[in-house]
């Protein structure tokens, strides 16, 4: 007999391992916030950020537009920029100071940003 998942394609026992953990990580979260729905099933980091940003615009459709700093990794980016065209969403780069990394807090909260 052999075992086998979609979620096991190289290194089974490291796959599986780590899809305990998050499904623990996961159960203790929703019961220690009392939250209904929890996740914590994403790999990578630009999945999770590309997922927030849907998870964000989703909770209000009203709002569809999300700044992103100039800063971001540009592989991230490119992750970035396919989900939300699909789901359209709108993003807005944040310009940063070449020498600090900092974004300016007055160009956000004034709007003076650029797409």
């Amino acid at each position: 007999q052999e075992f086998l998942t979609g979620y096991t394609p190289y290194q089974p026992e490291m796959s599986q391992g780590a899809l305990a953990a998050l499904g623990d990580f996961t159960e203790k979260v929703a019961a220690l916030t009392g939250l209904p729905c929890v996740t914590s099933s994403h790999y990578d980091g630009a999945t999770s950020l590309a997922e927030s940003c849907y998870m964000c615009t989703s909770y209000n459709p009203e709002r569809s537009v999300v700044l992103v700093s100039a800063g971001l990794f540009p592989h991230w980016r490119s992750i970035l920029d396919t989900y939300c065209w699909g789901r359209s969403i709108t993003l807005k780069t944040i310009e940063i100071d070449e020498i600090t990394g900092n974004m300016d807090l007055e160009k956000i909260q004034t709007g003076d940003w650029h797409q």
